[in-house]
């Protein structure tokens, strides 16, 4: 049988170049992390597969801004989808799309993508603008109904 490859927690920070009290707090905050226990007196182990995970959240966390608390909100569901089966079978995963409101995780094709950035739905930004304006719905249709009167 094939042994797995594990890591220590000393590991995990020199991978990541995290201090041991910020994946503390990860673990803490993040399943499967925060609900499996760990014997008294024995380091915790960390899989390719954990380490995979941790890496997607330090980046974003670094480069996002995006919260701890806000990226538990996806519960098991991001660690599930970074570890879900091999290329061959999942296809490109390259870009994942999170939504947070309905606390949903699934990976996009790159070639409907030309570069990295947050795929954002603006229609709340609009139907803010639309309200302070007070443009009914049909008066959106026409680009903000703004024309030029001579």
């Amino acid at each position: 049988m094939a042994k797995t490859i594990t890591f220590t927690a000393k590991d995990v920070c020199e991978a990541l170049g995290v201090a041991k009290h910020h994946l503390r707090i990860w673990t803490n905050k993040l399943e499967p992390f925060s609900n499996s226990a760990t014997k008294e007196r024995s380091a915790r182990k960390f899989t390719l597969g954990d380490l995979s995970y941790l890496a997607f959240v330090d980046y974003l966390e670094v480069q996002y801004g995006i919260s701890i608390n806000t990226i538990a909100l996806l519960e098991r569901r991001l660690y599930d989808l970074i570890n879900s089966p091999s290329l061959k079978e999942s296809g490109d995963r390259s870009f994942v799309f999170i939504c947070f409101h309905s606390q949903t995780c699934r990976w996009l094709k790159s070639d409907d993508l030309a570069s990295e950035g947050l795929i954002v739905n603006t229609r709340n930004a609009h139907s803010k603008l639309n309200n302070y304006l007070g443009l009914s719905p049909k008066q959106v249709e026409m680009q903000l109904g703004l024309a030029m009167a001579s």
